[in-house]
C-alpha cells in the first residue's frame, strides 16, 4: 500500500507539474497573441491612415486637375469669342478703319499680354502636372512598398496564427485529456462516496478547464476572423490601385488634349494672347495652390507629430501594462508554487481517505455477503427440518405397515397353533380309530372335509403371501425413494455444516474483534486520561506563562518608566550641556584666562555623552528583550492552539471509537443470536440423530424377535406334517424377505449415521473456516483503524500547518513595524 501510495503521489506530482506547465504555456500564448493582435491592430491603423492620406491626396489632386481643366476650357472659350468679335468688327467697320486704329493697337497689345500670360500659365500648369505625376508615382511606389510590407506581415501573422492554432489544438487535446482524466477521477470519487468538499474542488477544476477550452475556442474564432480580414484588406488595396491607374490614364489623355490644343493655338494669334492671360491666372491659382499645399503639409506634419506623441504615450502605457502583467504573473506563479505542496498534501490525504473508504466498503460488502449466507443457511436448515419431518412421517407410515405385517404373522402363529391342536386331536382320533376301523372310516370323511378346508386355507394364505410380496415391492420402491432423499439431505447437511463452520469462525473472529476493541477502548481511555493530564499540565503552564507575561508586562512598564526617567535625565543633561556650552562660550569670550574650568567642563560633557550612549544601549537591549518576550508569547499561543486542536481531535477520535464499540457490540449481539440459532439447530440435529438411533435399536429388537419367532416356527414346522411343508416354505421365504428388508433398513440407518458424522465433521470444518474469516476480518478492521489513525494524524498535521501559516500571515506584518 505504501508503494502504491508513493507511486500515486509521484503520478499526481507529474500531473500537477504538467498542468502548471500547460497553464504557463497558455498564459504565454495568450500574452503573445495579445501582443500580435496589438501589433496587427497598429499595422492596420497605420495602413488605413496611409491609405486615407493617399486617397485624400489623390482626391485633392484630381479635384485640382478638374479645376485646372475647367479653367483651361473657360480660357479656350474666351479667345474664340474675342476672334469672332474681331472678325465681325473688321467686316462691319471697313469705313471706320482710320478712326479705330488706336483701339485696334490697344486691343492687340492687350491680346499679346494675355497670350504671354496664358503661355506662362500653360507652362506652369504643365510643370504642375509633371510634378503631380511624379508625386503620384512616388505615392504609388510608397503604396506598393506598404502593401508588400503588409503582405509580408500578413504572411508572418498567418504563419504565427497557424503555429499558434496548432499549439492551441495540441493544448486543447491535452486539456481535453486532462478534463477527461479529471472527469474520470470525479466519477471515481463519486462512486467512492467522496465528501462534498472534494466534489466541489473537482467541479471547480472541471469548470476552470471548460473555461480554458472556451477561451481557446474564442481564440480560434478570432484567428479565423483575422484570416478573413487580410483578404478584405487586399481587395480594398486592389480597388485603390485600380482607381489610381484610371486617374493616371485620364491625366495622360488630358495632357494629350492639352498638347493638341496648344498646337492649334499656335496657328492663331488671338489664342496666344488669350493663353498669356490664362497663364497669369494660372500662376495666381498655382500660388494659391502652393499656399494650400504648404498649409496641408504643416497640418500633415502636426498630425504626424501628434500621432507620434500618441504612439509614444501608448507604447509607454503598454510598457507599464506589460510590467504590471509581469508582476501579476510573478505573483500568480509564487501563489501557485506556494499552493502546489498544500494541494499535493490535500490530494494525498484525500486519496488515503478514499482507500480507507474503499477498504471499509469491501469489509461491509463481505459482512453483507456473510449475512446473506447466514440467511441462506437458515432457510436451508428450515428446508432440511421440513424434509426431516416428512421423512419422519414416512417412517411412521412404514412402522405402521410393519405393525400390520406383525399382526398378520401373529395370525399365522395362531393358525399354526390351531393346526397343532387339530393334529393332536387327529392323533387321538387315529389312536381311537385303530381301535375301531369303522370309526376311522366315519372319521375319514370328516378328515377329508377338514383337509379340503385346510387346502382352501392354504390357497388363501398363498394369496395373502402374493399380496405381501406386492406390498414388499412397494416398500422397496419407497425405501429407494427415501435413500435418494437421504442422499439429497446429506448434501444439504454438508452445505449446512459448511455454513455452520463459517458462522462459528465468524463468531470466533467477532469475539476476537470485540476483545481487540475492548483493548483499544481501554487504550483510548488511558490515552484520553493521559491527554487530559497533559491538558491540565498545559493549562497550568499557560497560567504560569500568563503570570510571567503579567510580570514581564509589569517589568516592561517599569523599564519604560526607567527609560522615561533616563530620557528626562538625558534631556536634562543635554540642557545642562547646552547651558554649559553657552557658559563656556561666555567664559571663553569674557574669561579666556579660565582654561582649567573649560577642560573640566569638557570632561563633564564627555562623561555625560558616555552615559547617554549607555542609556541608549540599555534602551535597545530592553527593546530586544520585549521583542523576544513577544515572540515567546506568540509561540506559546501557537502551542496552546495546537494542544486545543489535538484535544478536539482526540475527543472526536474518542467519540468515533465509542461509536465503533457500539457497532461492534451490536454486531456481537447479532452474532450471539446467530450462534444461539445455530446451536439450536445442532441440538435439533442431535435429537433427531438420537431418535434415529432409538429407531434403529427398536428395529434391531424387532429383527431379533422375528429371528426367534422364525426359529420357533422352524421347530414347529419340522414337527408338523409333511403336508404343511409348502406353507412353511412360503413362510420361510416371507421371513427371508423380511430379514432382507430389515438388513437393508439397517444398512440405510448405518449410512444415515455415517452421513450425520460427516455432517458434524463438515460443521466443525465450517466453524474453523468461520473463525479464520473472522480473524482476517479483525486484521482488516485493525488495518482500517490504523489507516483512520494515520488519516486523523495527517489531518491534524494539515490543520497545524494551516494554523501556523495563518498565524505566520497574521504575524508577518507586525514584526517589521516593531523593528522599524
Amino acid at each position: 500500500l505504501q508503494r502504491e501510495k508513493t507511486e500515486s503521489l509521484n503520478k499526481i506530482r507529474v500531473y500537477q507539474e504538467q498542468m502548471h506547465e500547460a497553464m504557463e504555456r497558455a498564459l504565454s500564448l495568450e500574452t503573445h497573441n495579445k501582443q500580435l493582435q496589438h501589433d496587427l491592430d497598429e499595422l492596420k491603423v497605420a495602413a488605413l491612415a496611409v491609405e486615407t492620406q493617399a486617397n485624400s491626396e489623390i482626391a485633392q489632386r484630381e479635384q485640382e486637375l478638374e479645376d485646372l481643366q475647367n479653367e483651361l476650357k473657360k480660357l479656350r472659350n474666351r479667345p474664340e469669342k474675342g476672334d469672332n468679335r474681331t472678325q465681325i468688327g473688321r467686316r462691319a467697320g471697313g469705313a471706320g478703319d482710320g478712326v479705330n486704329n488706336s483701339n485696334d493697337s490697344s486691343a492687340v497689345a492687350a491680346l499679346n499680354a494675355d497670350k504671354r500670360r496664358l503661355n506662362e500659365r500653360i507652362n506652369e500648369l504643365t510643370q504642375r502636372d509633371a510634378e503631380l505625376k511624379s508625386e503620384n508615382e512616388r505615392l504609388q511606389k510608397k503604396l506598393s512598398k506598404l502593401k508588400g510590407k503588409i503582405h509580408g506581415m500578413q504572411k508572418e501573422l498567418l504563419d504565427n496564427v497557424q503555429q499558434k492554432e496548432q499549439r492551441t489544438d495540441e493544448e486543447k487535446i491535452r486539456i481535453k485529456s486532462e478534463r477527461d482524466f479529471f472527469q474520470k477521477e470525479y466519477l471515481r470519487l463519486i462512486s467512492k462516496a467522496g465528501s462534498e468538499k472534494e466534489v466541489e474542488f473537482l467541479q471547480s477544476q472541471i469548470k476552470s478547464k471548460d473555461d480554458e477550452l472556451r477561451l481557446l475556442r474564442a481564440e480560434l474564432c478570432l484567428r479565423q476572423q483575422e484570416r478573413l480580414m487580410p483578404t478584405v484588406n487586399t481587395a480594398n488595396a486592389a480597388t485603390a490601385t485600380a482607381t489610381a491607374a484610371s486617374l493616371a490614364s485620364a491625366r495622360s489623355n488630358h495632357s494629350a488634349k492639352s498638347t493638341f490644343s496648344a498646337a492649334s493655338s499656335d496657328c492663331v494669334q488671338a489664342v496666344v494672347l488669350r493663353a498669356e492671360r490664362e497663364r497669369d491666372c494660372a500662376r495666381a491659382e498655382l500660388e494659391r495652390v502652393r499656399c494650400e499645399r504648404d498649409t496641408l503639409r504643416e497640418k500633415h506634419v502636426s498630425l504626424l507629430q501628434t500621432q507620434s506623441l500618441e504612439t509614444q504615450k501608448s507604447q509607454t502605457h503598454i510598457g507599464e501594462l506589460n510590467a504590471r502583467l509581469r508582476q501579476l504573473e510573478r505573483e500568480n506563479r509564487e501563489l501557485s508554487t506556494a499552493r502546489v505542496p498544500h494541494e499535493t498534501h490535500i490530494v494525498l490525504l484525500k486519496e488515503e481517505i478514499d482507500e480507507l473508504k474503499r477498504q471499509i466498503f469491501v469489509l461491509q460488502e463481505e459482512n453483507t455477503k456473510l449475512r446473506t449466507r447466514n440467511s441462506q443457511f437458515k432457510i436451508l436448515n428450515e428446508q432440511t427440518e421440513r424434509t426431516l419431518q416428512e421423512y419422519q412421517s414416512k417412517l411412521t407410515i412404514a412402522e405402521r405397515q410393519l405393525q400390520t405385517a406383525d399382526t398378520r404373522l401373529n395370525d399365522l402363529d395362531s393358525n399354526r397353533e390351531v393346526t397343532h391342536r387339530e393334529a393332536a386331536q387327529l392323533r387321538n382320533e387315529v389312536a381311537a380309530l385303530k381301535k375301531t376301523y369303522v370309526s376311522l372310516e366315519s372319521e375319514k370323511d370328516k378328515i377329508l372335509t377338514q383337509l379340503d378346508a385346510k387346502t382352501e386355507r392354504a390357497y388363501q394364505l398363498e394369496f395373502e403371501l402374493k399380496l405381501c410380496k406386492e406390498k414388499r415391492l412397494a416398500l422397496e420402491k419407497e425405501v429407494k425413494e427415501l435413500e435418494e432423499k437421504l442422499s439429497q439431505l446429506t448434501t444439504k447437511t454438508r452445505e449446512r455444516t459448511a455454513e455452520l463452520h463459517e458462522t462459528s469462525t465468524e463468531s470466533k473472529s467477532l469475539r476476537q474483534q470485540i476483545a481487540a476493541l475492548k483493548i483499544s477502548r481501554d487504550e483510548a481511555i488511558a490515552e484520553n486520561g493521559r491527554l487530559s493530564n497533559e491538558l491540565a499540565e498545559r493549562q497550568a503552564e499557560i497560567l504560569t506563562l500568563k503570570k510571567k507575561l503579567k510580570d514581564s508586562d509589569f517589568e516592561i512598564e517599569q523599564l519604560k518608566q526607567q527609560l522615561r526617567q533616563y530620557v528626562a535625565e538625558v534631556k536634562k543633561a543635554e540642557d545642562l550641556l547646552t547651558h554649559k556650552e553657552k557658559e563656556r562660550e561666555e567664559m571663553l569670550e569674557h574669561y579666556r584666562s579660565l582654561s582649567h574650568d573649560a577642560v573640566i567642563l569638557e570632561g563633564n560633557n564627555q562623561s555625560l555623552e558616555v552615559e547617554a550612549a549607555e542609556h541608549k544601549r540599555q534602551i535597545t537591549e530592553l527593546e530586544d528583550e520585549i521583542k523576544a518576550l513577544k515572540k515567546e508569547i506568540c509561540s506559546r499561543n501557537a502551542l496552546i492552539a495546537q494542544l486545543e486542536d489535538k484535544l478536539t481531535a482526540l475527543n472526536a477520535q474518542n467519540a468515533k471509537l465509542e461509536r465503533e464499540l457500539e457497532d461492534a457490540l451490536d454486531e456481537q449481539h447479532l452474532l450471539k443470536v446467530d450462534l444461539a440459532a445455530r446451536k439450536e439447530l445442532c441440538d435439533k440435529l442431535d435429537v433427531e440423530r438420537d431418535k434415529l438411533n432409538a429407531e434403529l435399536t427398536e428395529l434391531n429388537e424387532i429383527k431379533r424377535k422375528l429371528e426367534r419367532d422364525n426359529e420357533k416356527l422352524r421347530a414347529d414346522l419340522e414337527k408338523s406334517s409333511n403336508g404343511q411343508k409348502v406353507s412353511s416354505e412360503t413362510l420361510e421365504e416371507l421371513l427371508t424377505k423380511t430379514r432382507r428388508d430389515l438388513e437393508e433398513q439397517i444398512k440405510v440407518d448405518s449410512k444415515l449415521s455415517q452421513e450425520l458424522v460427516r455432517q458434524r465433521q463438515q460443521n466443525d470444518d465450517l466453524l474453523r473456516e468461520l473463525d479464520a474469516e473472522r480473524q482476517r476480518r479483525h486484521q482488516q478492521e485493525t488495518l482500517a483503524q490504523e489507516y483512520q489513525i494515520q488519516n486523523q494524524e495527517l489531518r491534524h498535521n494539515l490543520t497545524d500547518d494551516r494554523f501556523r501559516q495563518a498565524r505566520s500571515r497574521d504575524q508577518s506584518p507586525r514584526y517589521p513595524s516593531q523593528t522599524l
